[in-house]
């Protein structure tokens, strides 16, 4: 019980706002961002989105297999892991400016050591809030993980069928008025 709602929604918006700044301000020499076709909305899907959609989905299996964490403290400690993330894309928006591609191996490691330390920060926390040993919670993460497939699918119909219905409404309101 020793987490804090607003640091981790803290921790969301630092997370949102260095990507977006990682891909509008990162040195021109590593921009793979096409900032003509750039939407922030898609960055945000892509940061808040995933962390609470990781966090429904973890809440939802979790509680069927006697996990002892509750919404808010899932959201917390998934907030939490996301630290090496922030700083590394934090560390990528200064140091991309001033060193050559050359190094870009460089930044190709240490991200791949920090999306670790998340993954690992993840299970870890997963351990620690549901009471969960290591490879039960391993084995959490991959039924969360087809957790959130499947929640993404469900909106995604959702929102096709909506648009389907409003097309349709929209339709038959037109041929009525035109008769």
């Amino acid at each position: 019980k020793a987490t804090s709602l607003l640091l981790a929604c803290i921790f969301v918006v630092v997370f949102y706002i260095a990507r977006v700044s990682q891909d509008l301000y990162g040195g021109f020499m590593y921009g793979t961002a096409d900032l003509s076709q750039y939407n922030a909305l898609i960055e945000l899907v892509g940061t808040g989105g995933i962390v609470l959609l990781w966090t429904a989905a973890n809440w939802l299996c979790c509680s069927l297999f006697q996990g002892k964490g509750d919404m808010k403290e899932i959201f917390c400690v998934s907030c939490y892991a996301l630290m090496p993330v922030i700083l590394f894309n934090i560390v990528y928006l200064l140091l991309s400016n001033f060193l050559i591609p050359t190094a870009n191996s460089g930044f190709d490691i240490i991200s791949m050591i920090c999306y670790g330390l998340t993954v690992i920060h993840l299970l870890l926390g997963m351990t620690i809030v549901h009471d969960f040993s290591f490879f039960k919670s391993m084995a959490m993460a991959i039924l969360i993980l087809l957790g959130m497939f499947i929640i993404a699918f469900v909106i995604f119909v959702m929102l096709s069928l909506s648009q389907n219905l409003l097309n349709f409404v929209v339709q038959i309101f037109n041929e009525v008025t035109m008769r």
